[in-house]
C-alpha cells in the first residue's frame, strides 16, 4: 500500500514539473566571435555578434537580463532587452586586446542569461596573433655635394633614416672602412664629416651607408657613390716689383708695389706687410697690415721713411678652401 502511494506522489510531482516547464518561456543564445582568428596590428579589436531567442511567452513583455563573460574572467554590466513576443533580438559586445606583453592570445567570451532564468550561450572562441610591423629600411638617395672634400662636411640624402639611437654612419669600398662624425641627423638627411685620413684618397669614389653602432650590419643601401673632391691648384703670387718710390728720410714715404698670379684658384684676400732690416715693419699707421681683395694686382701704400735698401715684402694670401700661404719677396725700389 505504502509503495503505491509513493509511486502516486512521485507521478504527480513530475506532472507538476511538466506543466510548470509547459508555462516558462524558453530561453536560449547564441554568440561568434568576428574573426575567430586574427593576424596582423595589434591591439586589435575582436568583434562578438550574438543573439538571445525566446519561446513561449505567456506574459504581455519579458524582461530578459544578460551579462558577457570573458575567458580571462571579467563580466560586462548586466544588461536588459524586453520581448513583447517570440523571437530573437541580437546583442553584441568587442573585446580589444593584444601588444608586447601579450603577442598571442586564445580566448573566448560567452552570454549569460541570469534572469528570469540561468542560460549560457556557447563560447564563442577566438584566437588572436599580432604582427610587429618592420619599420622600412632606410634608403640614400644621393648627396647635396658633388664630391666629398677631405675634412669637410658631406651631406646625405635620402629617407628613413629615423633616429641616430644605434646607428652610425661609415664611407668604406676600395678595402677600407673609415666611421664619420655625425654632425646631424634627421630622418631626409644626415651632415657627417669625412676624416682627413690618409686612406681616402683624393679623385677615388667610396660608397657611404647607414650601419648598426656596433659595425655589424648595415642598415641601409651602400649603392650610392660618392667621389673624394681633388684639392684645387692654388694659385701663387708671383712677379712682385716696387715699381714706384715717393720721400724721403724724413716723414713718411710712399712705395707702390705690383704682383700677378699663378695658375690655380686665386685667394679671397691678400693681407701685405712691408719690412725694412732690423726695423721691422714700416708700414704706417705703425702696427698695421694691408689688406686687398685677391682680384686686386697692385696696391700704394705708405711707409716711415725711404731709405735705398732692400724692402721685405710679405703676401699671406688666404684662398677660398680656407687654407693661407705666405709668400715673401725682397725688392728694392724700382726692382
Amino acid at each position: 500500500m505504502k509503495t503505491k502511494i509513493g509511486s502516486l506522489v512521485m507521478f504527480i510531482v513530475l506532472l507538476m514539473a511538466v506543466v510548470v516547464n509547459a508555462q516558462q518561456p524558453q530561453i536560449t543564445a547564441t554568440l561568434k566571435a568576428i574573426p575567430d582568428s586574427y593576424a596582423g596590428k595589434c591591439p586589435a579589436t575582436i568583434k562578438f555578434e550574438g543573439q538571445i531567442t525566446v519561446k513561449n511567452i505567456k506574459e504581455k513583455s519579458l524582461k530578459v537580463q544578460y551579462k558577457f563573460m570573458r575567458s580571462d574572467g571579467a563580466l560586462s554590466p548586466i544588461k536588459t532587452i524586453v520581448f513583447d513576443k517570440d523571437g530573437s533580438k541580437s546583442v553584441n559586445t568587442t573585446w580589444t586586446l593584444g601588444g608586447p606583453d601579450l603577442p598571442t592570445y586564445s580566448g573566448w567570451e560567452a552570454i549569460k542569461i541570469v534572469y528570469p532564468q540561468d542560460v549560457e550561450s556557447n563560447k564563442a572562441n577566438f584566437k588572436l596573433t599580432c604582427k610587429i610591423p618592420i619599420p622600412p629600411k632606410p634608403e640614400i638617395t644621393g648627396y647635396k655635394e658633388a664630391c666629398g672634400k677631405k675634412g669637410g662636411n658631406i651631406t646625405i640624402l635620402g629617407r628613413n633614416f629615423g633616429t641616430q639611437g644605434g646607428k652610425g654612419v661609415a664611407l668604406g669600398g676600395h678595402g677600407i672602412h673609415v666611421d664619420l662624425k655625425v654632425i646631424s641627423w634627421s630622418d631626409t638627411a644626415i651632415v657627417a664629416q669625412i676624416p682627413n685620413d690618409p686612406r681616402i684618397q683624393e679623385g677615388q669614389w667610396y660608397y657611404i651607408g647607414i650601419e648598426k653602432a656596433d659595425h655589424s650590419e648595415w642598415l641601409s643601401n651602400i649603392s650610392k657613390n660618392i667621389t673624394i673632391c681633388k684639392t684645387p691648384e692654388l694659385a701663387s703670387i708671383t712677379n712682385v716689383h716696387i715699381i714706384e718710390c715717393s720721400g724721403g728720410t724724413v716723414g713718411p714715404a710712399r712705395l707702390v708695389i705690383t704682383w700677378s698670379y699663378g695658375t690655380g684658384v686665386r685667394p679671397e684676400k691678400v693681407i701685405i706687410d712691408v719690412q725694412r732690416g732690423t726695423e721691422g715693419s714700416v708700414l704706417l699707421p705703425r702696427g698695421t697690415l694691408v689688406e686687398v681683395r685677391g682680384t686686386e694686382t697692385r696696391k700704394e701704400v705708405t711707409i716711415f721713411r725711404l731709405y735705398d735698401v732692400p724692402y721685405t715684402i710679405i703676401f699671406k694670401a688666404v684662398y677660398p678652401s680656407g687654407d693661407e700661404k705666405i709668400y715673401t719677396f725682397v725688392k728694392r725700389c724700382g726692382e
